[in-house]
């Protein structure tokens, strides 16, 4: 049987849940009352693991161990919880049933809670978890990608728009026009300019043969 809205189990007993009323930061998580940095977002090299939103020294940090084996001290070792069962609001920490600290912890959206120990002290952070419904992206990240996609788009679409139209003067306007006109057979270039010199010449030498014929 569940706890009543907020409480929580913890070995076996609903008490109340010192994170239902807490509001913390989108990015943080709220143990036993308090609000603390969340791992989902940080990775740590081999040799550390993230505690509270920083990377620590952990012999297990990064190793992975086999089925039916757990890290122990820098070493893959068969996992002594393999055969544990534990009641309700427990959970089982190197071959015993302790009291599970997720239950006092809420994590932000698309985060799941872990029990972890270093040195023999155990604690809870929340991982990422995108399980059907994908990454999130945080508001603030997402407003801004939104400006600037608009930003760039709107720029360069109006500076598009100014280069076609410096560029479009009328000289060039009609060149354009009259390449065109003459792939498709149309000479309205030619139509448009005054008759050359040699023409009018002989259109007078012709005239006057004409007189003298007369």
């Amino acid at each position: 049987m569940g706890c009543p809205t907020g409480q929580a189990c913890i070995q076996g007993s609903c008490i109340g849940n010192p994170c239902a009323s807490k509001d913390c930061e989108r990015d943080q998580l709220c143990r036993d009352g308090e609000c603390h940095p969340s791992c989902a977002r940080f990775t740590c090299p081999l040799g550390k693991s993230c505690v509270d939103g920083a990377c620590v020294d952990d012999p297990c940090g990064g190793l992975e161990c086999p089925a039916g084996q757990a890290c122990l001290d820098g070493e893959c070792a068969d996992d002594p919880c393999r055969d544990t069962s534990c009641p309700a609001g427990q959970i089982c920490l190197a071959g015993e049933c302790k009291g599970d600290i997720c239950a006092v912890t809420v994590c932000p959206a698309h985060e799941r809670c872990e029990v972890f120990c270093i040195a023999q002290r155990c604690s809870s952070r929340c991982l990422p978890d995108w399980m059907g419904e994908g990454p999130v992206i945080s508001e603030g990240e997402g407003e801004g990608g939104e400006g600037e996609g608009e930003g760039e788009g709107e720029g360069e679409g109006e500076g598009a728009e100014g280069e076609g139209e410096g560029e479009g003067a009328e000289g060039e306007g009609e060149g354009e026009e009259g390449r065109k006109g003459s792939d498709e057979g149309c000479s309205c270039a030619v139509e448009r300019s005054a008759p050359s010199s040699p023409a009018v010449a002989w259109l007078l030498v012709g005239l006057l043969w004409l007189r003298r014929r007369r």
